[in-house]
């Protein structure tokens, strides 16, 4: 590439936000725009401030590195296509026009929109688009396509206008993420969708999917959280875990967040941290109770707007309990209190979880799992009776039993050791079960 093409303008929310240069060896160079510091403004990370300063070149490599796809085979493809290299700064220079979040990467000089225009797609196109990804997990975007998502999983973007279906081309933004699901795993799409579908019947806040046929290919079609409306479509910023914290890694045996990372960061930005931990508490909890492994720290995200910022819905959760046979690594991405294994969750884990780690009621946490495991094995047979057809009858007989024996065995152990607080005692006040030098207290009665 020539130095002409060695500075890209980061928008964001329609706005020129920062400039960003190739940089060196140490990594690409980028700094805030004063005139977008000026007004009430957008930080693109809590962990890049808004200053003029020049950013902290690892987090910003790390930052811009997650706004790509995690599979190398789809970058290569992408270098190959336009003949760049297969660095980060020239993958958003030449497919970042549309990405996660509120971020736009264009040269200097051109405006937010170029270029933006949607093609109705018809439900056939679709369908061949969706059996291509099937044999091709690396075909993510077509040549005239100029968008980017992370994740190791192969998808597209649709926007749905008008109640029709089109093809978001150059800038323009979608409004919805479809899966064919990982082909190595038997209708893991349809697994996806169920286990958000029984998180939602808990209360929980997830992402909107539906499963659904175009020309009988199955999809997952999932509703983006950090767009709204559709006319025209308005991009909200959205960060993942990795990205709010500089981190390069994103599982936690890797280096990459933890629990208490993650916590942290809610606790100096959002906007309702109490409300934002125990739903994070629900997020770890129900991966463990569902022996979902990949909830990772790219899997919990941000939105961010000038005047607050919130734990994002939860999105790409789903169970492995269909695939114990594979042999799959069973451990979580993200230990509870320490554990890391299924099946090995005891009360201790869940007060070490909630008091050391997000700093919420230990009693509060421990009624919350109770409740959670007792509930389960029904919202998963719920969502399963919204889906009609033979791999839903499958995935019933692989799932349920399965999950009636998890959640059994949680209640089992909760059972064993009482970890709430005891009925009032005039005079005497009870203190939690807590950590102290690394060591697990048992909650006792304080004389006053």
């Amino acid at each position: 590439m020539t130095s002409a093409d060695d500075r890209l303008v980061v928008w964001l929310a329609g706005r020129p936000a920062a400039d960003l240069r190739r940089g060196d060896a140490k990594g690409p160079v980028l700094t805030y725009r004063e005139d977008y510091l000026d007004g009430p403004h957008i930080p693109l990370s809590p962990v890049l401030a808004a200053t003029t300063a020049v950013q902290p070149r690892r987090r910003v490599a790390a930052f811009l590195d997650h706004l790509l796809p995690d599979n190398p085979d789809t970058r290569q493809r992408w270098a190959r296509h336009f003949q760049v290299s297969p660095t980060t700064f020239d993958l958003l220079a030449v497919m970042g026009e549309e990405t996660a979040g509120a971020l736009q990467f264009l040269p200097p000089g051109v405006a937010d929109r170029r270029d933006a225009r949607y093609e109705p797609v018809s439900e056939e196109q679709i369908g061949d688009r969706l059996r291509g990804l099937r044999t091709d997990q690396a075909g993510w975007a077509l040549p005239d396509e100029r968008w980017s998502l992370a994740g190791a999983q192969a998808k597209f973007t649709l926007a749905l206008l008008e109640g029709r279906w089109h093809r978001p081309v150059g800038s323009a933004a979608s409004t919805h993420i479809l899966k064919p699901g990982i082909s190595r795993l038997h209708h893991q799409g349809l697994v996806e969708h169920i286990t958000m579908r029984a998180a939602r019947r808990l209360g929980m806040t997830t992402a909107t999917t539906q499963w659904r046929e175009f020309d009988g290919e199955p999809a997952l079609v999932i509703t983006r959280f950090d767009r709204r409306g559709t006319d025209p479509v308005r991009r909200i910023h959205q960060v993942d875990m990795c990205q709010a914290l500089g981190r390069g890694p994103k599982y936690e045996t890797d280096g990459g967040p933890g629990a208490a990372d993650i916590a942290g960061v809610i606790r100096r930005v959002s906007s309702d941290p109490q409300t934002d931990l125990y739903r994070l508490a629900d997020a770890l909890m129900f991966a463990h109770l569902t022996e979902s492994p990949d909830a990772h720290a790219k899997n919990y995200a941000l939105l961010l707007t000038e005047t607050a910022a919130r734990l994002a819905p939860l999105y790409d959760m789903a169970t492995a309990l269909p695939y114990e046979h594979t042999g799959l690594d069973l451990s979580v991405a993200m230990a509870l209190g320490g554990q890391r294994r299924q099946g090995r969750v005891l009360p201790r884990h869940l007060v070490t979880m909630a008091e050391r780690d997000l700093g919420i009621d230990a009693a509060r946490v421990l009624d919350r799992y109770r409740s959670m495991a007792t509930e389960l094995p029904g919202a998963f047979e719920e969502a399963l009776d919204e889906v009609s057809g033979a791999p839903a009858a499958e995935l019933r007989r692989r799932i349920l039993p399965r999950l009636r024996e998890v959640t059994g065995l949680a209640l089992d152990q909760l059972r064993t050791t009482s970890y709430s607080a005891p009925p009032p005692d005039p005079g005497r006040t009870w203190v939690h079960p807590h950590t102290r030098s690394g060591r697990h207290v048992e909650g006792y009665w304080r004389t006053h």
